[in-house]
């Protein structure tokens, strides 16, 4: 080898060893030693990095790798496979056509891709031709898989049995992939050949729980709940999944043990958040134990992750009904209704519509559930006898609630006139109870005026009268003062007289006690 030629064949053996680091450190040396980048080089280093999950890392050394050698078909395939990965798929579908018509025989994993690529994109058409194209150029599990998934999708059956019979030709002992037959056949209502390709399933692999969890289904739609139930505690012990929670709730469900059924649902749901078919039965379950809000609130969930199911529309007209919103629940039945014209969501509706009063809307949807349900064959009619009771039982109560409503009307239209005659009488009294209240207020102001005049005669005289006893009373006034300033002058008279005499008698004392001072003298001069 010259010595200017990169070491190709060591690079290889030390990628294919997965020996990454060494790998990674020799292409370095020989860049080092032929003083630039060279193609195999970065090709494998792309492929190192994709696989430690640095893709666009990885896709703009494989770009560098197509810009100097654009005409391998295999380099374009790498572009496309990291721009598949990366979610970038118109992009990638251009490069994967480009690497088709660089490649001169047809090259299966490019067209696989290309398929996978069209499923994202929701080119149902055009992936399927691609895949079927994959398929003739070499026929491969992988794809032979995902052109069954395809047919299952759009409800042809028959077509998706018939790859997965052909993909069990590739692969004989394959569990998963005879799951996936055995349920296909379930959805075409072939109950025995479906247990018959599960129980090969079950003799190769007795653990498998997908195959025990497709069983246990075939085995509770047959209405054995205690079997299935007992399968499914077996794939619960080798590994959990939501989707056994799921059938182990709803068979607590069929056995009517609610609360079991919802702690089940819940897990299931707690593992599987966005799986629409859980959030769907966790509120038919909600419905059956009247919490009608959280029944909502499930539906409302799984309307959100998949709007294109009938029943759950007719679901949540029952939830929004029993929450007391019939326009919101007309809304919703109708949104069911236009899906699928179902006998089952025409009943519902009626029975709401009944429950709200609104007979009439009720009539109507009744008749629209027995044309629908005239159009089921006549098994399907003997299958369906509970519906139809139920149906006859909604019609007799509906009869009964429109007399007792004619009742109540014409109870309320003789109560009306009653109530209007009494608001008549009753407007006469209080018009005569108020005339009469007028005139008496009348008589009472002309009285009142009447003794107002006689008050104010009376003042007068009064005043009158108070004016002479006054004018009498300053007179006799007058009088008294002038008797007592005689009386005053008499007594003065008196004072002074009775002073004077006092006086004169006080004199005559005074002489008296001289002379007796005079006698007690000479008594004593002559003692």
């Amino acid at each position: 080898m010259s010595d200017s030629l990169p070491n190709n064949q060591q690079i290889h053996e030390l990628f294919v060893r997965r020996a990454h680091k060494d790998c990674l450190d020799l292409i370095d040396a020989e860049c080092a030693r032929i003083g630039g980048d060279f193609e195999y080089g970065l090709y494998v280093r792309a492929l190192i990095l994709r696989q430690e999950g640095k893709v666009q890392e990885s896709l703009s050394f494989f770009q560098k790798v197509v810009e100097m050698n654009p005409l391998s078909a295999d380099n374009s395939k790498q572009v496309g496979k990291s721009l598949l990965l990366l979610g970038r798929y118109s992009e990638a579908i251009n490069i994967f056509d480009t690497a088709v018509e660089l490649s001169p025989d047809p090259d299966w994993e490019v067209l696989h891709n290309k398929g996978m690529c069209l499923v994202k994109l929701d080119r149902t058409d055009e992936a399927i031709a691609a895949f079927l194209e994959a398929t003739e150029a070499e026929p491969k599990q992988p794809t032979l898989c995902a052109l069954g998934d395809l047919y299952a999708k759009l409800g042809k059956f028959d077509d998706a049995i018939n790859i997965y019979d052909s993909a069990l030709k590739l692969s004989p002992e394959n569990t998963e992939m005879q799951t996936i037959l055995g349920l296909l056949h379930i959805k075409k209502d072939e109950t025995e050949k479906a247990f018959e390709i599960l129980g090969g399933a079950l003799t190769i692999n007795p653990r498998a729980p997908k195959t025990i969890l497709a069983a246990g289904k075939i085995i509770q739609d047959s209405g054995d709940a205690d079997v299935a139930l007992t399968k499914y505690r077996i794939a619960a012990a080798q590994v959990e999944f939501a989707e056994l929670w799921n059938n182990i709730g709803m068979c607590f469900y069929a056995k009517q043990k609610h609360q079991a059924a919802i702690s089940c649902l819940m897990k299931a749901r707690q593992m599987s958040p966005f799986d629409w078919h859980i959030a769907y039965n966790l509120g038919l379950l909600f419905l059956e134990v009247k919490q009608n809000m959280s029944a909502f609130l499930s539906i409302s969930a799984s309307i959100s992750l998949h709007r294109q199911f009938a029943p759950t529309f007719s679901s949540l007209g029952i939830a929004l009904s029993r929450l007391g919103d019939i326009d919101n629940a007309i809304e919703a039945y109708k949104r069911s209704i236009s899906m699928e014209n179902n006998h089952i969501t025409h009943l519902n509706f009626a029975i709401s519509l009944l429950n709200h009063g609104r007979f009439d809307e009720s009539k109507q949807e009744l008749r629209a559930f027995a044309a629908a349900f005239n159009t089921m064959s006549d098994e399907a009619k003997r299958d369906a006898k509970e519906i139809r009771d139920l149906s006859e039982q909604v019609v007799k109560t509906l009869k009964e609630k429109e007399r007792e409503s004619e009742a109540q009307i014409s109870r309320t239209g003789a109560r009306g006139k009653e109530q209007e005659n009494d608001r008549r009488r009753q407007t006469q009294n209080d018009e005569e109870e108020e005339n009469e209240q007028q005139q008496q207020q009348d008589d009472d102001e002309e009285e009142e005026e009447a003794e107002g005049a006689d008050q104010d005669q009376n003042e007068g005289e009064q005043d009158k009268q108070d004016d002479i006893e006054q004018h009498n009373n300053n007179n006799q006034d007058q009088d008294e003062n002038e008797d007592n300033n005689n009386n005053q002058d008499g007594n003065d008279n008196q004072d002074n007289n009775n002073q004077e005499q006092g006086d004169e008698e006080n004199e005559e004392d005074n002489i008296d006690q001289e002379g007796n001072e005079e006698a007690d003298q000479d008594e004593g001069e002559d003692q």
